[in-house]
């Protein structure tokens, strides 16, 4: 793995994909493994924006996702929490401030 720490004299060096493309690659990678396929996931994100971009994401990706954060309607949260509890949501994906209560 090539060092990330710039080097006197050369130009530094800036990766082509940035860090949250590779986390969710990374994340799309490990649930469709073989050994997660039936099994469920709770992720947590920093934001409303970013937790609806990444559910989007992974239903893109043939996972059933949802989004569960402040800007959706109690009615959604709960529709959300529902489908994860009976199964047909593999994948919730909340913001930090979902998982304080």
């Amino acid at each position: 793995m090539p060092s990330t720490l710039p080097v006197p004299g050369k130009p530094a060096r800036h990766d082509a994909q940035p860090a949250m493309t590779r986390k969710r690659a990374l994340l799309t990678h490990l649930l469709t493994q073989e050994s997660y396929v039936t099994r469920q996931a709770l992720v947590f994100v920093n934001t409303k924006f970013g937790a609806s971009r990444l559910a989007h994401h992974l239903v893109r990706q043939g996972i059933a996702a949802d989004a569960i954060h402040g800007d959706k309607s109690q009615q959604q949260r709960t529709e959300a929490l529902e489908a994860f509890k009976s199964g047909a949501v593999r994948v919730l994906v909340a913001t930090d401030v979902a998982a304080r209560g």
